[in-house]
């Protein structure tokens, strides 16, 4: 299944907790920019809703599952209790990995694939890193 179809899949959750998607809107491409992103999750907001921003009109399967992987986090405080560089690193890790054990039920292209275990190896890394400042 493709980005938009787990965005439809994924539609009743979304209203049920008040989660805006933004796909490519100015706003989003504006705030990914300065990130080097290709999508992200912002909330709680004001009113415990979220906004998860894209920044194509048609996301990656990935990108669509890591978000709303992070929203399921947020909404469980995963790592709250951590500071915040290790907790969005212990987050990223948590999610790649998941979609590494899952690449194949859930049909991920392999391109995709690649990309999660690079972003995972990374992140691991800056783990691994942030610890030796410990």
């Amino acid at each position: 299944m493709d980005g938009l179809g787990w965005l439809r899949r994924f539609s009743p959750l979304a209203k049920r907790l008040r989660v805006d998607v933004e796909l490519n809107s100015e706003e989003a491409r504006d705030y990914l920019t300065a990130r080097g992103a290709e999508a992200a999750l912002l909330g709680p907001l004001d009113d415990d809703g979220y906004v998860i921003y894209f920044r194509s009109e048609t996301p990656t399967a990935s990108a669509v599952l890591e978000e709303f992987a992070h929203l399921l986090q947020a909404r469980r405080r995963r790592f709250i209790s951590l500071q915040a560089q290790e907790m969005a690193l212990r987050r990223e890790i948590e999610v790649h990995e998941c979609l590494e054990r899952q690449a194949l039920p859930w049909e991920l292209p392999q391109a995709e694939r690649e990309q999660t275990h690079e972003l995972l190896v990374r992140d691991r890394e800056s783990l691994a890193r942030m610890a030796a400042w410990d």
